[in-house]
Protein backbone atom coordinates (compact mmCIF):
# COMPACT_ATOMS: atom_id res chain seq x y z
CA UNK A 1 0.00 0.00 0.00
CA UNK A 2 1.37 3.41 -0.91
CA UNK A 3 1.48 6.20 1.65
CA UNK A 4 1.58 9.95 1.31
CA UNK A 5 5.05 11.02 2.47
CA UNK A 6 3.48 14.08 4.08
CA UNK A 7 0.89 12.19 6.09
CA UNK A 8 2.89 12.21 9.35
CA UNK A 9 3.76 8.51 9.35
CA UNK A 10 5.42 6.67 12.14
CA UNK A 11 8.85 7.94 11.14
CA UNK A 12 7.75 11.53 11.81
CA UNK A 13 6.31 10.74 15.21
CA UNK A 14 2.68 11.22 14.06
CA UNK A 15 -0.17 8.74 13.72
CA UNK A 16 -0.68 6.88 10.48
CA UNK A 17 -4.02 7.84 8.94
CA UNK A 18 -6.19 4.91 7.98
CA UNK A 19 -7.35 5.00 4.37
CA UNK A 20 -11.11 5.64 3.94
CA UNK A 21 -13.31 2.64 3.24
CA UNK A 22 -16.68 2.25 1.59
CA UNK A 23 -19.74 2.00 3.88
CA UNK A 24 -20.06 -1.71 4.57
CA UNK A 25 -22.65 -4.02 6.10
CA UNK A 26 -22.29 -7.75 6.68
CA UNK A 27 -24.94 -9.75 4.86
CA UNK A 28 -25.10 -12.07 7.87
CA UNK A 29 -26.91 -9.27 9.72
CA UNK A 30 -29.89 -9.84 7.41
CA UNK A 31 -30.55 -13.08 9.30
CA UNK A 32 -32.07 -11.09 12.14
CA UNK A 33 -35.39 -9.27 12.09
CA UNK A 34 -37.31 -8.25 8.97
CA UNK A 35 -36.38 -5.78 6.23
CA UNK A 36 -38.51 -2.63 6.07
CA UNK A 37 -41.43 -3.18 3.69
CA UNK A 38 -41.60 -1.42 0.33
CA UNK A 39 -44.28 1.24 0.76
CA UNK A 40 -46.11 3.59 -1.57
CA UNK A 41 -47.61 7.00 -0.94
CA UNK A 42 -50.91 6.13 -2.63
CA UNK A 43 -53.30 3.23 -2.66
CA UNK A 44 -52.65 2.54 -6.35
CA UNK A 45 -48.98 1.68 -5.72
CA UNK A 46 -47.60 4.40 -8.00
CA UNK A 47 -45.29 6.66 -5.96
CA UNK A 48 -42.56 5.14 -3.80
CA UNK A 49 -42.17 6.42 -0.27
CA UNK A 50 -38.81 7.83 0.88
CA UNK A 51 -37.41 7.99 -2.64
CA UNK A 52 -37.42 10.14 -5.78
CA UNK A 53 -40.27 9.75 -8.28
CA UNK A 54 -40.76 11.40 -11.67
CA UNK A 55 -44.22 12.37 -12.89
CA UNK A 56 -43.94 13.13 -16.59
CA UNK A 57 -46.59 14.43 -18.96
CA UNK A 58 -47.22 16.94 -21.72
CA UNK A 59 -47.95 20.55 -20.86
CA UNK A 60 -51.54 21.18 -19.70
CA UNK A 61 -52.23 17.45 -19.28
CA UNK A 62 -53.08 18.01 -15.60
CA UNK A 63 -49.95 17.06 -13.63
CA UNK A 64 -50.04 20.06 -11.29
CA UNK A 65 -53.71 19.61 -10.40
CA UNK A 66 -53.20 15.90 -9.82
CA UNK A 67 -50.27 16.57 -7.49
CA UNK A 68 -52.22 19.21 -5.57
CA UNK A 69 -54.91 16.59 -5.04
CA UNK A 70 -52.28 14.20 -3.67
CA UNK A 71 -50.75 16.96 -1.52
CA UNK A 72 -54.14 17.69 0.05
CA UNK A 73 -54.89 14.02 0.70
CA UNK A 74 -51.55 13.43 2.41
CA UNK A 75 -51.64 16.68 4.41
CA UNK A 76 -55.08 16.16 5.98
CA UNK A 77 -54.51 15.11 9.56
CA UNK A 78 -55.90 11.75 10.76
CA UNK A 79 -57.14 13.68 13.79
CA UNK A 80 -59.54 15.55 11.49
CA UNK A 81 -60.08 12.85 8.86
CA UNK A 82 -59.28 9.26 9.91
CA UNK A 83 -59.14 8.30 6.23
CA UNK A 84 -58.12 10.46 3.29
CA UNK A 85 -58.54 9.47 -0.34
CA UNK A 86 -56.66 10.11 -3.58
CA UNK A 87 -58.17 8.85 -6.83
CA UNK A 88 -60.66 6.72 -4.94
CA UNK A 89 -58.27 4.90 -2.62
CA UNK A 90 -56.93 5.74 0.85
CA UNK A 91 -53.43 7.23 0.92
CA UNK A 92 -50.81 5.30 2.88
CA UNK A 93 -48.81 8.34 3.95
CA UNK A 94 -50.04 11.19 6.16
CA UNK A 95 -48.09 14.20 7.35
CA UNK A 96 -46.75 17.65 6.43
CA UNK A 97 -46.35 18.39 2.71
CA UNK A 98 -44.20 20.94 0.88
CA UNK A 99 -45.45 21.91 -2.57
CA UNK A 100 -42.90 23.95 -4.54
CA UNK A 101 -44.48 25.64 -7.55
CA UNK A 102 -42.69 27.61 -10.26
CA UNK A 103 -45.49 28.13 -12.81
CA UNK A 104 -48.85 28.25 -11.02
CA UNK A 105 -48.85 31.08 -8.50
CA UNK A 106 -50.47 31.20 -5.08
CA UNK A 107 -53.79 32.46 -6.44
CA UNK A 108 -54.06 29.62 -8.95
CA UNK A 109 -53.24 27.10 -6.23
CA UNK A 110 -55.94 28.74 -4.10
CA UNK A 111 -58.54 28.33 -6.84
CA UNK A 112 -57.60 24.72 -7.44
CA UNK A 113 -57.58 23.80 -3.76
CA UNK A 114 -61.04 25.32 -3.39
CA UNK A 115 -62.30 23.02 -6.15
CA UNK A 116 -60.48 20.04 -4.65
CA UNK A 117 -61.97 20.67 -1.22
CA UNK A 118 -65.46 20.97 -2.68
CA UNK A 119 -65.07 17.81 -4.73
CA UNK A 120 -63.39 15.68 -2.05
CA UNK A 121 -65.54 17.06 0.78
CA UNK A 122 -63.11 18.51 3.28
CA UNK A 123 -62.61 21.87 4.91
CA UNK A 124 -59.77 24.00 3.56
CA UNK A 125 -58.95 25.22 7.06
CA UNK A 126 -57.87 21.66 7.84
CA UNK A 127 -54.97 21.94 5.37
CA UNK A 128 -52.65 23.45 7.97
CA UNK A 129 -50.03 20.78 7.19
CA UNK A 130 -49.78 21.71 3.49
CA UNK A 131 -47.30 24.51 2.82
CA UNK A 132 -46.87 26.04 -0.63
CA UNK A 133 -43.64 27.68 -1.80
CA UNK A 134 -44.66 30.06 -4.58
CA UNK A 135 -41.50 30.79 -6.62
CA UNK A 136 -43.26 32.09 -9.72
CA UNK A 137 -41.87 35.63 -9.25
CA UNK A 138 -38.69 34.55 -7.44
CA UNK A 139 -35.44 32.74 -8.15
CA UNK A 140 -36.42 29.18 -8.89
CA UNK A 141 -33.19 27.49 -10.01
CA UNK A 142 -32.10 24.62 -7.78
CA UNK A 143 -29.37 23.29 -10.11
CA UNK A 144 -27.28 24.99 -12.76
CA UNK A 145 -24.15 24.61 -14.84
CA UNK A 146 -23.16 23.72 -18.37
CA UNK A 147 -19.97 21.77 -17.80
CA UNK A 148 -20.09 21.07 -14.07
CA UNK A 149 -23.56 21.00 -12.54
CA UNK A 150 -23.86 22.32 -9.01
CA UNK A 151 -26.66 22.88 -6.56
CA UNK A 152 -27.53 26.52 -6.00
CA UNK A 153 -28.06 28.41 -2.73
CA UNK A 154 -31.78 27.90 -3.33
CA UNK A 155 -31.29 24.14 -3.02
CA UNK A 156 -29.63 24.73 0.34
CA UNK A 157 -32.67 26.82 1.28
CA UNK A 158 -34.89 23.93 0.21
CA UNK A 159 -32.90 21.59 2.46
CA UNK A 160 -33.22 24.04 5.35
CA UNK A 161 -36.98 24.23 4.78
CA UNK A 162 -37.31 20.45 4.69
CA UNK A 163 -35.27 20.27 7.90
CA UNK A 164 -37.54 22.85 9.55
CA UNK A 165 -41.00 21.56 8.61
CA UNK A 166 -40.10 17.83 8.21
CA UNK A 167 -42.47 17.08 5.33
CA UNK A 168 -43.24 13.48 4.45
CA UNK A 169 -43.83 14.57 0.84
CA UNK A 170 -42.02 17.19 -1.28
CA UNK A 171 -43.48 18.01 -4.70
CA UNK A 172 -41.34 20.05 -7.11
CA UNK A 173 -43.21 21.56 -10.05
CA UNK A 174 -41.23 21.43 -12.33
CA UNK A 175 -37.86 20.24 -13.67
CA UNK A 176 -37.59 22.65 -16.60
CA UNK A 177 -37.83 25.66 -14.28
CA UNK A 178 -35.63 24.37 -11.47
CA UNK A 179 -32.78 22.78 -13.47
CA UNK A 180 -30.81 25.24 -15.60
CA UNK A 181 -28.75 22.58 -17.37
CA UNK A 182 -28.40 20.87 -20.73
CA UNK A 183 -31.09 18.19 -20.78
CA UNK A 184 -28.98 15.99 -23.05
CA UNK A 185 -26.08 16.01 -20.58
CA UNK A 186 -26.12 12.60 -18.94
CA UNK A 187 -23.78 13.59 -16.11
CA UNK A 188 -25.98 16.61 -15.28
CA UNK A 189 -29.10 14.44 -15.17
CA UNK A 190 -27.38 11.84 -13.01
CA UNK A 191 -25.99 14.43 -10.61
CA UNK A 192 -29.37 16.13 -10.14
CA UNK A 193 -31.00 12.77 -9.52
CA UNK A 194 -28.32 12.11 -6.91
CA UNK A 195 -28.96 15.40 -5.13
CA UNK A 196 -32.69 14.71 -4.95
CA UNK A 197 -32.21 11.13 -3.82
CA UNK A 198 -29.92 12.25 -1.00
CA UNK A 199 -32.59 14.74 0.01
CA UNK A 200 -35.19 11.96 0.12
CA UNK A 201 -33.02 9.43 1.92
CA UNK A 202 -31.25 11.88 4.20
CA UNK A 203 -34.41 13.58 5.44
CA UNK A 204 -36.75 10.58 5.25
CA UNK A 205 -39.11 12.21 2.78
CA UNK A 206 -40.69 11.37 -0.56
CA UNK A 207 -39.81 13.56 -3.54
CA UNK A 208 -41.94 13.85 -6.67
CA UNK A 209 -40.44 15.88 -9.52
CA UNK A 210 -42.73 16.94 -12.37
CA UNK A 211 -41.26 17.01 -15.88
CA UNK A 212 -42.31 17.48 -19.49
CA UNK A 213 -41.47 14.79 -22.07
CA UNK A 214 -39.78 15.56 -25.37
CA UNK A 215 -41.68 15.33 -28.64
CA UNK A 216 -40.24 11.86 -29.19
CA UNK A 217 -41.17 10.92 -25.63
CA UNK A 218 -44.78 11.91 -26.27
CA UNK A 219 -44.84 10.19 -29.65
CA UNK A 220 -43.35 6.96 -28.28
CA UNK A 221 -45.53 7.08 -25.13
CA UNK A 222 -42.48 6.83 -22.86
CA UNK A 223 -42.59 10.23 -21.19
CA UNK A 224 -38.84 10.55 -21.66
CA UNK A 225 -36.93 13.72 -22.47
CA UNK A 226 -33.30 14.61 -22.81
CA UNK A 227 -30.61 12.19 -21.66
CA UNK A 228 -31.36 8.68 -20.43
CA UNK A 229 -29.55 9.79 -17.27
CA UNK A 230 -32.78 11.42 -16.05
CA UNK A 231 -34.47 8.03 -15.74
CA UNK A 232 -31.38 6.02 -14.86
CA UNK A 233 -30.83 8.10 -11.72
CA UNK A 234 -34.25 7.36 -10.22
CA UNK A 235 -36.21 4.20 -9.46
CA UNK A 236 -39.75 5.16 -10.40
CA UNK A 237 -41.43 7.07 -13.23
CA UNK A 238 -45.14 7.64 -13.79
CA UNK A 239 -46.38 9.15 -17.05
CA UNK A 240 -49.66 11.08 -17.30
CA UNK A 241 -51.14 11.05 -20.79
CA UNK A 242 -54.32 11.02 -22.80
CA UNK A 243 -55.63 7.58 -23.84
CA UNK A 244 -54.73 6.40 -27.33
CA UNK A 245 -58.31 6.77 -28.53
CA UNK A 246 -58.45 10.50 -27.69
CA UNK A 247 -55.87 11.78 -30.14
CA UNK A 248 -57.02 15.04 -31.69
CA UNK A 249 -58.03 18.56 -30.67
CA UNK A 250 -61.07 17.56 -28.61
CA UNK A 251 -60.41 16.82 -24.94
CA UNK A 252 -63.02 14.76 -23.09
CA UNK A 253 -61.12 14.99 -19.80
CA UNK A 254 -59.87 11.40 -19.76
CA UNK A 255 -56.32 10.67 -18.69
CA UNK A 256 -54.13 7.69 -17.84
CA UNK A 257 -51.37 7.22 -15.30
CA UNK A 258 -48.91 4.64 -16.63
CA UNK A 259 -46.00 3.18 -14.70
CA UNK A 260 -43.17 3.54 -17.25
CA UNK A 261 -40.32 2.60 -14.90
CA UNK A 262 -40.37 0.64 -11.66
CA UNK A 263 -37.24 -0.99 -10.30
CA UNK A 264 -39.22 -2.64 -7.52
CA UNK A 265 -42.40 -3.79 -9.24
CA UNK A 266 -44.08 -4.66 -12.53
CA UNK A 267 -44.23 -2.15 -15.38
CA UNK A 268 -47.29 -1.03 -17.30
CA UNK A 269 -49.72 -0.51 -14.44
CA UNK A 270 -52.46 1.80 -15.75
CA UNK A 271 -54.85 3.96 -13.73
CA UNK A 272 -57.66 5.53 -15.75
CA UNK A 273 -58.85 9.01 -14.80
CA UNK A 274 -61.46 11.53 -15.80
CA UNK A 275 -61.73 15.22 -14.93
CA UNK A 276 -64.93 15.94 -12.99
CA UNK A 277 -65.96 18.78 -10.68
CA UNK A 278 -62.55 20.42 -10.77
CA UNK A 279 -60.58 17.23 -9.98
CA UNK A 280 -59.39 14.00 -11.52
CA UNK A 281 -61.22 10.86 -10.45
CA UNK A 282 -60.36 7.23 -11.01
CA UNK A 283 -62.77 5.49 -13.38
CA UNK A 284 -61.40 1.98 -12.81
CA UNK A 285 -63.42 -0.62 -10.92
CA UNK A 286 -63.74 -1.58 -8.14
CA UNK A 287 -64.36 1.92 -6.85
CA UNK A 288 -64.90 3.19 -3.37
CA UNK A 289 -68.42 3.97 -2.24
CA UNK A 290 -69.81 7.11 -3.79
CA UNK A 291 -67.28 7.20 -6.63
CA UNK A 292 -69.78 7.20 -9.50
CA UNK A 293 -71.23 3.69 -9.15
CA UNK A 294 -74.64 4.18 -10.75
CA UNK A 295 -76.83 7.23 -10.93
CA UNK A 296 -77.80 7.26 -7.25
CA UNK A 297 -74.20 7.26 -6.02
CA UNK A 298 -73.27 9.81 -8.66
CA UNK A 299 -76.06 12.13 -7.56
CA UNK A 300 -74.99 11.78 -3.90
CA UNK A 301 -71.41 12.64 -4.74
CA UNK A 302 -72.45 15.66 -6.82
CA UNK A 303 -74.82 16.83 -4.07
CA UNK A 304 -72.06 16.64 -1.44
CA UNK A 305 -69.58 18.44 -3.69
CA UNK A 306 -71.98 21.27 -4.56
CA UNK A 307 -73.14 21.64 -0.97
CA UNK A 308 -69.53 21.95 0.18
CA UNK A 309 -68.83 24.43 -2.61
CA UNK A 310 -71.81 26.63 -1.73
CA UNK A 311 -71.07 26.49 1.99
CA UNK A 312 -67.50 27.55 1.34
CA UNK A 313 -68.80 30.58 -0.55
CA UNK A 314 -71.23 31.53 2.21
CA UNK A 315 -74.33 30.53 0.21
CA UNK A 316 -76.94 28.73 2.30
CA UNK A 317 -79.29 26.13 0.83
CA UNK A 318 -82.33 24.53 2.43
CA UNK A 319 -83.93 21.10 2.62
CA UNK A 320 -87.38 22.69 2.50
CA UNK A 321 -88.95 22.20 -0.98
CA UNK A 322 -90.95 25.44 -0.52
CA UNK A 323 -87.83 27.54 0.15
CA UNK A 324 -86.40 29.75 -2.57
CA UNK A 325 -82.96 28.25 -1.84
CA UNK A 326 -84.11 24.62 -1.91
CA UNK A 327 -80.85 22.65 -2.36
CA UNK A 328 -81.82 20.22 -5.16
CA UNK A 329 -83.35 23.05 -7.18
CA UNK A 330 -80.31 25.31 -6.69
CA UNK A 331 -77.86 22.54 -7.51
CA UNK A 332 -79.92 21.33 -10.46
CA UNK A 333 -79.07 24.54 -12.29
CA UNK A 334 -75.38 24.56 -11.43
CA UNK A 335 -72.88 24.04 -14.29
CA UNK A 336 -71.08 21.37 -12.23
CA UNK A 337 -74.18 19.22 -11.74
CA UNK A 338 -72.69 16.56 -14.07
CA UNK A 339 -76.01 15.79 -15.76
CA UNK A 340 -77.98 15.19 -12.56
CA UNK A 341 -81.54 16.53 -12.33
CA UNK A 342 -83.31 18.22 -9.38
CA UNK A 343 -85.32 15.03 -8.89
CA UNK A 344 -82.16 12.91 -8.70
CA UNK A 345 -80.57 15.41 -6.33
CA UNK A 346 -83.66 15.41 -4.09
CA UNK A 347 -83.42 11.63 -3.76
CA UNK A 348 -79.70 11.96 -3.11
CA UNK A 349 -80.36 14.51 -0.36
CA UNK A 350 -82.73 12.14 1.44
CA UNK A 351 -80.23 9.29 1.14
CA UNK A 352 -77.45 11.48 2.54
CA UNK A 353 -79.66 12.45 5.49
CA UNK A 354 -80.26 8.75 6.19
CA UNK A 355 -76.52 8.02 6.02
CA UNK A 356 -75.66 10.88 8.36
CA UNK A 357 -73.50 12.63 5.77
CA UNK A 358 -75.47 15.89 5.80
CA UNK A 359 -77.60 17.67 8.39
CA UNK A 360 -79.81 20.72 8.80
CA UNK A 361 -78.65 23.35 11.29
CA UNK A 362 -80.44 26.44 12.55
CA UNK A 363 -79.01 29.87 11.74
CA UNK A 364 -80.05 33.47 12.08
CA UNK A 365 -82.43 34.82 14.72
CA UNK A 366 -84.33 32.13 16.68
CA UNK A 367 -87.62 33.80 15.78
CA UNK A 368 -86.90 33.34 12.05
CA UNK A 369 -86.77 29.52 12.32
CA UNK A 370 -84.34 29.34 9.37
CA UNK A 371 -82.32 26.23 8.63
CA UNK A 372 -79.46 25.47 6.27
CA UNK A 373 -77.82 22.29 5.03
CA UNK A 374 -74.21 21.43 5.86
CA UNK A 375 -71.88 18.50 5.25
CA UNK A 376 -71.00 16.45 8.31
CA UNK A 377 -67.20 16.66 8.83
CA UNK A 378 -65.85 13.84 6.68
CA UNK A 379 -63.63 12.98 3.71
CA UNK A 380 -65.46 10.38 1.64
Amino acid sequence: MRHDPNDGGNGGGGQTRKPPLLPLVKASEFAYGEPPPLEYVDGHGLFLQNDVNYLTGAGAVGKSLLMLQLACAVALSPRDYPESFWLGRPVNLRGPVLYLTTEDDQDECWRRIRDIAASEIFEIRRLYRLQIADLVMHDKVLFQGRNAVKKTPLFDTLQNTVDAITPVLVIIDNRAQTAEVQELDRSAATKIGGYLRRLAKGWGTTVILLAHPSLSGMRDKTGNSGSTGWLNSIRNQIDMCRPDDTEGPDDDGRRQLVNRKSNYGPLGRVVNLKWELGCYRCTDKPKRAGADIGQADRAERVFLALLSLHTGRGINVSANPKAQNYGPRVFGGHPKREGTTPKMLAAAMEALFDKGKIRAVRYGAPSDDTWRLEVVNCNF
